[in-house]
């Protein structure tokens, strides 16, 4: 990530490259497993409001995934999904207290076609996916918090060559975890979540995600 000013404009450019290991248990063994990376993300948000002062801002972040992730169409578990996608996402944060912030975010993804689905190489479309997630921050120090959310996604039909699958996504998902910057330039954050409720979809029940973020 990188913070630069644009036309009075705070605006950080970035990009994430995700990498890890996806692995179906118990019911789900037969899907095998998959590791390596996922599709690399571009985005770069600009800060329409950026007050420190009382701990307000408000951001709008395009976010385009690049299909270079790990794939395999005769696999069921992939880190890359091979298709472009976009996402435009607005999120606010606000100072509740001293110590306690609120980070509201909507956002909306659109997908281009997978023309490479299973043996069969079907192609695979999406309508758009939303997205609702609410957080709360609770600074320890100015360097470390402990945050909390509740995320729900909805929307996304697919249809594969043409047909309708009837498949709209639901689900919602609770997420723990801490964020520490080692040094101005260096955040760690430590996530963990779980699906409280899913429809059309697998139930996930453990996820854990570690991010480095490095500014320059």
């Amino acid at each position: 990530m990188h913070f630069t000013e644009i036309g009075g404009y705070t605006v950080d450019p970035q990009f994430l490259l995700p990498f890890g290991k996806v692995e179906g248990k118990d019911d789900t063994s037969s899907l095998g497993d998959t590791s390596g990376i996922g599709d690399l993300i571009l985005a770069a948000t600009v800060w329409l409001v950026n007050e420190p002062e009382s701990n307000t801002y408000f951001g709008i972040t395009p976010f385009l995934y690049v299909p270079v992730g790990s794939y395999d169409r005769n696999d069921t578990l992939n880190l890359g999904e091979n298709r472009w996608k976009h996402t435009l996402q607005a999120g606010y944060i606000t100072g509740l207290t001293s110590n306690i912030s609120l980070d509201l975010v909507g956002d909306v993804t659109f997908f281009g076609k997978n023309d490479e689905l299973g043996a069969s190489k079907a192609t695979l479309e999406q309508d758009p996916l939303y997205q609702l997630q609410g957080f709360l921050r609770y600074n320890v120090t100015p360097q470390w918090d402990l945050r909390t959310g509740i995320s729900h996604t909805f929307g996304g039909e697919t249809q594969i060559n043409d047909i309708n699958q009837d498949n709209d996504l639901a689900t919602t998902k609770m997420t723990i975890g801490t964020a520490w910057f080692a040094n101005p330039g260096l955040q760690l954050i430590a996530n963990y979540g779980s699906d409280l409720s899913v429809e059309n979809g697998f139930k996930e029940q453990h996820r854990l995600n570690f991010r480095i973020l490095k500014a320059f």
